[in-house]
């Protein structure tokens, strides 16, 4: 049972494109609506292919979904980079061309 995620930018990004979560549970393909609610309350996590959906469904990438854990990820990511970046030398950094760097 994961309780730790903001299950609040599901439920925000669901009412923005103003969907009920029978008509979101319908385009996962789904009978009814409590595998949806148990995620949206943050009591379970999605497979990656529900995830993946959502974001499709929600017009959004899926760290828009789940923005804590995916940073939460990326933090301890980075960390592990420095870790193996010799004494002296610069991290890995790559630059999109549009100002942003990670």
């Amino acid at each position: 049972m994961v309780q730790d995620e903001q299950p609040r930018p599901l439920v925000y990004y669901r009412k923005r494109i103003r969907l009920t979560q029978f008509q979101v549970a319908r385009l996962l393909g789904w009978k009814n609506t409590k595998g949806l609610g148990l995620i949206e309350s943050g009591v379970v996590l999605p497979t990656l292919t529900t995830a993946l959906k959502l974001g499709s469904i929600y017009r959004v990438p899926i760290e828009f979904l789940f923005q804590k854990r995916y940073e939460m990820f990326r933090n301890d990511i980075r960390a592990k980079e420095a870790a193996l970046v010799p004494a002296g030398q610069q991290a890995l950094s790559l630059d999109f061309g549009d100002g942003r760097y990670v």
